[in-house]
């Protein structure tokens, strides 16, 4: 769908001009050493200081101070900018959330996470992720967003949080500065 912008011009004239946003949606499934009761919960902006080695962000509004529908919080990581991410929607009984993530210099993220129980102590944890371009900066994202750098980022993610489902402890990432 094509977008626009109104230019003014110096006689006082406007002329649209033309923006094609594009879009890409990746998805991801992996097992998880724990059941979805222990799962879901993990998946918050607090419980992930827990388990994602790195993980900072800033809690904006909770009325339960966890994840909860209508939650916000902000995340500034250094490459990609403060992120303002909206919980839309928290299901605890059909382990599913979703969150809306906004770069605002460049695109929107849809995050769509469902978790299915496999009735023996582990999960299916399901990630669909839509990114929509806002200008071309957003466009230029898309293009080097690939199917393999999708993979990569979402095995770390899936990564860590399996490995403290087992463990109890976080999966170090990175080396820490001393």
């Amino acid at each position: 769908m094509t977008g626009g912008r109104f230019l003014d011009l110096s006689q006082g004239a406007a002329i649209m001009e033309h923006f094609q946003a594009k879009r890409v949606t990746r998805e991801f499934t992996a097992q998880i050493s724990a059941p979805s009761t222990k799962v879901f919960p993990l998946l918050c902006p607090v419980r992930e200081y827990d388990w994602l080695d790195g993980w900072s962000c800033d809690m904006i509004y909770s009325e339960s101070g966890v994840v909860e529908r209508d939650c916000i919080f902000t995340t500034g990581f250094l490459s990609d900018g403060e992120q303002i991410w909206v919980t839309t929607r928290y299901d605890p009984e059909n382990f599913v959330k979703e969150f809306l993530v906004i770069n605002p210099d460049s695109r929107v993220t849809k995050f769509d996470v469902s978790l299915t129980d496999r009735g023996d102590d582990t999960t299916e944890g399901r990630w669909r992720i839509t990114i929509t371009a806002l200008n071309e900066r957003g466009n230029e994202f898309v293009d080097r967003y690939s199917e393999e750098l999708h993979r990569h980022y979402m095995g770390i993610l899936v990564h860590s949080l399996d490995h403290y489902c087992r463990t109890g402890s976080t999966l170090k990432l990175r080396a820490h500065a001393s």
